[in-house]
């Protein structure tokens, strides 16, 4: 599986899965270093890496049970309509966006969906 420009992984190595067993990870470039699964940490408990029971791991935990992932996305949708209506009177086109504000934004768009 390619992870991007930037490296590449061997073995049972997928993305949202806890490996069962070691798989490895290339990085691109000079450096060439090999890190397996066993050298990260288990991120596993973190809500990012966490599915909705009853989704076959397709949609993420939410806070509104949604187990489908066409639903998630028509719910992410009508979040998005509502969050540029509010963001598009809250910021003109001059406006210099911050770190606070960016967070700001994915916080209006997708605070009711997810924690």
């Amino acid at each position: 599986m390619v992870l991007g420009p930037f490296a590449e992984t061997k073995g049972p190595c997928r993305r949202g899965a806890k490996p069962r067993k070691s798989c490895e990870i290339r990085l691109a470039g000079n450096w060439g270093g090999l890190v397996t699964s066993n050298d990260r940490y288990d991120a596993s408990d973190l809500p990012e890496a966490q599915f909705e029971p009853g989704s076959k791991n397709q949609v993420l935990r939410n806070r509104i049970g949604i187990t489908s992932k066409p639903m998630m996305d028509n719910a992410e949708s009508r979040a998005l309509e509502k969050a540029l209506d509010l963001l598009v009177r809250k910021f003109d086109k001059t406006h210099g966006f911050t770190t606070e504000d960016l967070c700001d934004c994915h916080r209006i768009w997708l605070g009711d969906i997810y924690d």
